[in-house]
């Protein structure tokens, strides 16, 4: 019998190595598991962060591009006053060049030979026809002027 358990005693220390082994490294798989449990909670976290801040961002753009709608409409409109604007001085520059012409020893314009001929011969600038004289009180002609 002593030999028996001689042969034995190896056999259950083994068995009992193996299977305390066993139980650690099912620990250790648990405390891995529970770790990256931990940490996929800390990535929630951060992902509810990012996606409230992304709400707050919208917010702003959607702030913003009502502010850049409403610059577009002014834009718009002033772009119908500016080419206005822009008629009444090309008629201007016209009166001024024809005034010159006219008068060779008075110099209004300023404008050299090539850019007068432009103007006189119409390839530059609105004629006074085309002009709406009716849209701006400005351009009525005065009854005094003769010309």
């Amino acid at each position: 019998m002593k030999h028996l358990t001689k042969r034995l005693a190896p056999i259950v220390l083994l068995s009992s190595f193996t299977l305390a082994s066993q139980g650690c490294i099912i620990w250790d798989a648990y405390d891995q598991v529970e770790l990256a449990n931990q940490q996929l909670g800390e990535i929630n976290s951060n992902l509810v962060d990012i996606d409230n801040n992304l709400g707050k961002i919208d917010a702003k753009l959607a702030s913003i591009d009502e502010n850049l709608d409403s610059v577009d409409n002014r834009l718009g409109e002033l772009q119908v006053t500016l080419d206005a604007v822009s008629v009444s001085l090309e008629s201007l520059r016209k009166t001024i060049n024809n005034i010159d012409s006219t008068i060779p020893f008075l110099s209004l314009s300023g404008d050299d030979e090539e850019t007068k001929q432009e103007l006189e011969g119409g390839t530059e600038g609105e004629s006074e026809t085309d002009i709406n004289i009716d849209s701006d009180p400005t351009l009525v002609p005065d009854e005094n002027d003769e010309g």
